[in-house]
C-alpha cells in the first residue's frame, strides 16, 4: 500500500510546479536579462541559473513521488543557490529573493524532513 501524500507536500509541490514553469517561461522571455546578468557575475550563472530551475523541478517530482532522495536533492540546491549567492555577491538575489526566498525553502525543508519517513 502506498503512503498518502500528506496536503503540505501537495500544496508545495503544486506551488513548485508552478513556480518553476514560471521560471522557464522568465528565462526565455528574459533570456537577453539573463544573459546580462550573468556577464556582470560570470558566464557561468545562466547556465548555473537553468541548471538549478530543472534541477528543483526534478526534486519536486521527487516531492510529489514522496521520495527520500528529493529532500536531500532540495536542501543542496538551496545550500548550493545560497553559497553561489554569496559568493558572487549577487545584488538580484538580494533584490528579488533574499530572505523571504531563504525562509520559503527553509519551510519546504523542514516540512520534508519532518515528512521523510513516510518517503520511500
Amino acid at each position: 500500500m502506498e503512503n498518502k501524500r500528506p496536503w503540505t507536500i501537495t500544496t508545495i509541490c503544486i506551488l513548485g510546479f508552478i513556480g518553476t514553469a514560471l521560471s522557464i517561461l522568465l528565462i526565455l522571455a528574459f533570456l537577453e536579462t539573463v544573459q546580462t546578468i550573468g556577464a556582470t557575475t560570470g558566464a557561468w550563472y545562466s547556465s548555473y541559473f537553468m541548471f538549478m530551475t530543472a534541477a528543483g523541478f526534478i526534486s519536486m517530482i521527487g516531492f510529489w513521488m514522496m521520495r527520500k532522495w528529493s529532500v536531500v536533492l532540495y536542501t543542496l540546491l538551496a545550500v548550493i543557490g545560497c553559497v553561489v549567492n554569496i559568493v558572487t555577491d549577487s545584488e538580484v538575489f538580494i533584490k528579488s529573493y533574499g530572505f523571504l526566498g531563504m525562509v520559503l525553502q527553509a519551510i519546504v525543508i523542514a516540512v520534508g524532513f519532518y515528512n521523510f519517513k513516510k518517503m520511500r
